[in-house]
C-alpha cells in the first residue's frame, strides 16, 4: 500500500512540473498581470513548466480547490491559508503579489471624509461582505455607529447612483471605474489602520511544497521574473486579459496597472516575499478578531527562503 501510494504520488508530482494549473480567484485583470506575462513570454516553459492560469469570479472557492487537490495552485489571501490551517487544511503560501494591502473603502468625495474614523461616525450606507478579516477590523477598531451596512454586490452600480453610498474595494480597481462613470471617488486603505495582510497570495498544499523544493523554487523564480517585467512593460500583456475580460476596458487595464506599481513593490522590497513578522502579526490579529480559534506558528504557512 505505501509503495502504491509513492508511485501515485511520483507520478502525480511528474504530471504537475509539467503542467501546472494555477486557479484565479477573480477574472484576468491587472493584479494577474505579472503571471499571464511569464505565461506569454515562455518563463514557464524555459524551466520545463507549462503554466496554465485558470480565470476565477465571484465565490470560487480556491482555499477548498487547494485543500481537496482539485488544482496544485492557486490565488488565495493569507487569511485564507491561516483559516484553512486552523480548520486542519495544510495550506502553504510561496507567493504575494501585493506586498501592500490594496483592500480599502470607496467614498464619495464630496462628503469630505477625512478618514476611515470619520467615516464611520457618519450615516453613509456601506456595502461590504461582514465576515471578512478587514471589515471584522474595521467593525473592532471604529464601530458600525450609524453606517447601514449592506451586502457587498459587486461592481460600482451602486457607488455611481448614490452620493450616500461607500463600499469595500481594491484602490487598485473599483475607484478607476467609478471614474470613468464620472464619479468621484476617495479611498481610504485598511492597512493604513493597521491591517495590512498579504494579498493575491500563491498557495499550494504543504506536502506538494514539502516534496517538491526545486519545482517551488522554479516557480518562485517564474513569478518574480514576470512581475518584474510587467512592472516595466505592462501594454502587450493588458490586451491580452482585456481580450479575456473585455468587462473592463484597456484604458482601465493601463491604468490600474500603474495605480498597483507600490503595492506590488514598494521601496526595498523584493517582489513577491514574504516575512515572518508580517505573516505573525497578521495571525494574531486574527486570533484576537476570533477568525481562528487558535494561535498560529506564521512560519508553517508560507516559505520564507525565496
Amino acid at each position: 500500500m505505501k509503495v502504491i501510494s509513492f508511485l501515485l504520488f511520483f507520478l502525480q508530482s511528474t504530471a504537475f512540473a509539467s503542467d501546472l494549473e494555477l486557479a484565479l480567484n477573480w477574472k484576468p485583470e491587472p493584479e494577474f498581470g505579472g503571471f499571464y506575462l511569464a505565461n506569454l513570454k515562455g518563463l514557464d516553459a524555459k524551466k520545463g513548466i507549462q503554466l496554465k492560469i485558470v480565470p476565477g469570479g465571484a465565490g470560487q472557492p480556491v482555499a477548498q480547490m487547494l485543500a481537496n487537490g482539485k488544482v496544485p495552485l492557486g490565488i488565495v489571501s493569507a487569511d485564507e491559508v491561516l483559516m484553512a490551517r486552523d480548520r486542519g487544511a495544510d495550506l502553504v503560501a510561496i507567493f504575494a503579489v501585493y506586498q501592500t494591502s490594496p483592500v480599502g473603502l470607496m467614498t464619495h468625495e464630496e462628503k469630505g471624509f477625512k478618514s476611515l474614523e470619520d467615516f464611520f461616525k457618519s450615516d453613509s450606507t456601506l456595502a461590504i461582505q461582514k465576515g471578512m478579516p478587514a471589515a471584522v477590523f474595521m467593525e473592532r477598531k471604529y464601530g458600525y455607529g450609524k453606517v447601514k451596512v449592506v451586502p457587498y454586490q459587486g461592481g460600482v452600480g451602486g457607488f455611481i447612483r448614490d452620493k450616500n453610498f461607500a463600499q469595500q474595494c481594491f484602490v487598485t480597481s473599483e475607484p478607476l471605474l467609478a471614474k470613468k462613470q464620472g464619479a468621484k471617488p476617495k479611498t481610504f486603505l485598511v492597512s493604513e489602520s493597521g491591517f495590512d495582510p498579504y494579498v493575491e497570495v500563491v498557495a499550494a498544499k504543504g506536502e506538494f511544497v514539502r516534496k517538491n523544493p526545486k519545482l517551488i523554487q522554479d516557480l518562485v523564480e517564474i513569478f518574480q521574473a514576470g512581475w518584474a517585467a510587467y512592472q516595466e512593460d505592462f501594454e502587450e500583456t493588458n490586451k491580452v486579459m482585456n481580450g479575456l475580460n473585455p468587462a473592463m476596458t484597456l484604458e482601465v487595464f493601463n491604468e490600474s496597472a500603474k495605480v498597483q506599481k507600490p503595492f506590488v513593490q514598494p521601496v526595498g522590497s523584493k517582489i513577491g516575499t514574504m516575512k515572518l513578522e508580517r505573516w505573525q502579526k497578521f495571525a494574531d490579529q486574527l486570533f484576537e478578531m476570533k477568525l481562528i480559534s487558535k494561535k498560529a506558528k506564521a512560519q508553517e504557512a508560507f516559505v520564507s527562503k525565496f
